[in-house]
C-alpha cells in the first residue's frame, strides 16, 4: 500500500487491516477501521474528515494489476472517507473483503467523476456486515458518457465477476448523487 500525495492505495499488494485479533470470523468485540483524513477528530482522536487527493483516487482497494484489500473489525465499525478534486474518489474492486461483524460499514466518496467506483476484474468483492452498510457516492462532474459520472457506479468486465453487498440485520443503503447520474 501507499499513501502518495495524500492517497491511500491498496494497489499491487494484498494489504490486511484486522482489529479483531487476526480473526476472520469474529463477530463481537474488535476495533472500528477508520480510513479518514483531514484535521477535524472525534472525542477518541480519529480523523472525521475524508482522505483527499488533488487527483484521481483517493482511496483504492484493488487498483492495481493483483493487489485487494481485506478489512476485519470483529464487531467494530469500518468507516471509509475520500475525496478528489479531480476524477474518481474511491475503488473498491478485485476480490476486496470488507467484514464487520455485528459492526456497522459506511463509506463516503466525492470526485468529479465517479464518488465510489465497484469495479469487478478478475475476482468479486464482498462487503458484509450485521449492521447497517451505507454507500454514499458523489459526483460533480459531467461529460458525453454519464455513467463515467454517477455517485455510485457499478463496473464488470464480464457476467462472471461481481460483488456482493450484505448486511444480515440492517439496512443497507446506497445514495448517488451527480449532475448525469446518481
Amino acid at each position: 500500500g501507499s499513501t502518495t500525495a495524500g492517497r491511500v492505495q491498496f494497489d499491487d499488494e494484498v494489504i490486511t487491516l484486522n482489529t479483531a485479533n487476526g480473526s476472520t470470523s469474529q463477530t463481537s468485540g474488535g476495533g472500528n477501521i477508520i480510513i479518514g483524513g483531514g484535521t477535524a477528530t472525534d472525542a477518541n482522536g480519529n480523523p472525521t474528515g475524508a482522505v483527499g487527493a488533488n487527483g484521481d483516487w483517493a482511496i483504492t482497494f484493488g487498483g492495481g494489476s493483483s493487489g485487494y484489500g481485506q478489512l476485519y473489525s470483529g464487531g467494530g465499525n469500518i468507516s471509509i472517507k475520500g475525496n478528489t478534486s479531480y476524477g474518481n474518489s474511491i475503488l473498491i474492486g478485485r476480490t476486496t473483503t470488507m467484514n464487520a461483524g455485528n459492526g456497522s460499514i459506511n463509506i463516503v466518496g466525492c470526485g468529479t467523476w465517479s464518488g465510489i467506483l465497484m469495479n469487478s476484474w478478475n475476482g468479486a468483492y464482498n462487503i458484509t456486515a450485521a449492521g447497517d452498510i451505507t454507500l454514499t457516492g458523489s459526483s460533480s462532474g459531467s461529460g458525453i458518457y454519464d455513467y463515467d459520472y454517477a455517485g455510485i457506479r457499478s463496473y464488470y468486465n464480464n457476467t462472471t465477476d461481481g460483488g456482493t453487498i450484505r448486511s444480515t440485520r440492517g439496512n443497507v443503503t446506497l445514495t448517488g448523487t451527480g449532475l448525469q447520474a446518481g
